[in-house]
């Protein structure tokens, strides 16, 4: 008891929870490395700090007590914001503009009231040692007791039968994230996108009549890539897209059962998306528009939080370069250039086996990163521009157009006897203009190289029905047909935010 009341343990606790608590809540999408190096960040920062309150108060208990109470804000900020606009008499402290002050007023307060009340100080550096030594113990027993449970989500297999397979083409398989189809451009914008489909056409393509099961890229893959419709309980309608369900849906992907078929056939996959495949890792596992990986722990400390919400209005200013800022500005527009890279370079290597590539493109899906011709929005000198308007989807929608035609003509010329699929895993679903909910499900979907009867005989294609299409006609299976729905997922925006 008497070293509980010397020595700050809660200090050194606290990076422990918060890798304990987010690798809790995260198992399964976050790697131990990352975990490991987050911790080590945190913990080497709040030292330092320790160091300097220490020296400037030349109190060690109340150096220790406000280096935590200052890591914890830092830390747990979003999930205080996001606790702060879910009770609404509280919800306008939530604002930037009054939060910070009003956290920077309660450290200088507490620095005060430590100085002032001694007895006050002993007794709070005790508990924060017990409640920390705890809150730890707690959380590494359920971690560890969900590392020795089975965690692998199940997922029913389809069957296939390999003996009636003729021919193995290698797919090239082009997933563009929030790509609208034909009708919801239409009439949503008053958009006619003839001149992508008149491509497509000419080069070989059919366009297959279409459309999403759900309106959020987790469900909609994790269906698509199973053949399935995610858990049931999304059958009944409406339900939240939180964490726990994006934890599912990943690992649903890594371990879903188009690519287990395309392993038995001996195909060879290349992974150039935001998911993990099987032992593949994703293209950037800091990809920021999901909370996975790294993100999942540091999506919601303070400056992730300002940088994602108020970062494009240092575009085009020096402030720009701050890696804080730079990385969430940047990351999905390096990362979709990087699968174009990958994607090329992938071209020029043949190993003897057929080929299933995957390329999940984050485009035209907000943000909106480029104008038409491919020249990025905000440029240094200019004014900042919001890269989530809607306003800039359409020109952002023409240059996605011109990166598809590319990657198609090069697959062409580099891979002429290849099957591509040009298709979205969902429509635009944000509230603009006249843009109605079932724009969320109007997608696009073209193949090349099927043969003949490319028509299915069923209706449009849905995401969840794709594969069980395509293996019938590609590789002469004879799989059943789901019954079609769709399901409107509302994302728990504490996970988003």
């Amino acid at each position: 008891m008497m070293l509980l009341k010397k020595i700050p343990f809660f200090l050194f606790l606290l990076p422990v929870f918060f890798c304990l608590h987010g690798g809790l809540e995260n198992f399964g999408v976050i790697y131990l490395s990352e975990v490991l190096l987050i911790g080590l960040y945190i913990s080497v920062a709040l030292l330092l700090l320790f160091l300097l309150l220490f020296w400037i108060t030349k109190d060690k208990k109340n150096a220790a007590l406000t280096s935590f109470y200052a890591g914890w804000v830092y830390l747990f900020f979003g999930a205080l914001q996001d606790w702060l606009k879910d009770i609404a008499p509280l919800s306008f402290l939530n604002r930037y503009s009054v939060l910070l002050p009003l956290l920077f007023v309660s450290i200088l307060c507490l620095l005060y009231l430590l100085k002032r009340k001694k007895i006050f100080a002993q007794r709070l550096f005790l508990y924060m040692n017990i409640l920390l030594i705890v809150y730890c113990t707690v959380d590494a027993v359920l971690l560890i007791r969900m590392s020795f449970s089975n965690n692998k989500d199940r997922i029913s297999q389809v069957p296939f039968d390999h003996n009636k397979i003729s021919s193995k083409p290698n797919v090239y398989y082009l997933l563009f994230d929030g790509y609208p189809g034909y009708a919801s451009l239409r009439d949503s914008f008053g958009f006619r996108n003839d001149s992508l489909y008149n491509f497509l056409q000419g080069r070989g393509f059919t366009i297959l009549p279409s459309f999403s099961n759900y309106n959020f890229t987790v469900q909609s893959m994790s269906s698509i890539f199973n053949m399935q419709f995610v858990s049931e309980n999304y059958s009944h309608g409406k339900e939240p897209g939180n964490q726990e369900d994006i934890r599912k849906r990943f690992n649903e992907i890594k371990n879903a059962a188009v690519f287990s078929i395309y392993r038995n056939m001996g195909y060879e996959l290349k992974n150039y998306s935001v998911f993990d495949i099987g032992k593949q890792g994703s293209i950037n596992p800091d990809i920021s528009f999901l909370p996975v990986h790294s993100k999942a722990l540091t999506g919601k400390m303070l400056h992730k939080r300002i940088a994602r919400h108020m970062g494009w209005r240092f575009q085009g200013t020096l402030l720009q370069n701050i890696f804080s800022f730079k990385e969430p500005l940047f990351q999905a527009d390096a990362t979709n250039r990087e699968i174009m890279n990958r994607l090329k370079q992938g071209l020029e290597t043949k190993t003897g086996k057929p080929l299933f590539c995957y390329a999940h493109f984050i485009m035209p899906h907000v943000p909106y990163f480029r104008d038409s011709t491919g020249v990025l929005i905000n440029q240094p000198g200019q004014q900042a521009h919001d890269i989530n308007d809607p306003r800039y989807f359409l020109p952002y929608l023409i240059y996605t157009n011109s990166v598809i035609s590319s990657l198609v003509d090069n697959i062409a010329v580099k891979d002429p006897g290849a099957m591509v699929i040009v298709m979205s895993d969902h429509g635009f679903r944000k509230e603009y203009k006249t843009a109605f909910a079932s724009a969320a499900f109007n997608n696009i979907c073209a193949i090349r190289s099927l043969g003949n009867n490319l028509l299915p005989s069923q209706g449009p294609i849905s995401g969840v029905n794709f594969f069980r299409y395509l293996f019938n006609k590609a590789y002469g299976q004879d799989i059943p047909y789901l019954k079609d729905s769709i399901v409107y997922v509302i994302e728990d925006q504490a996970v988003l935010r």
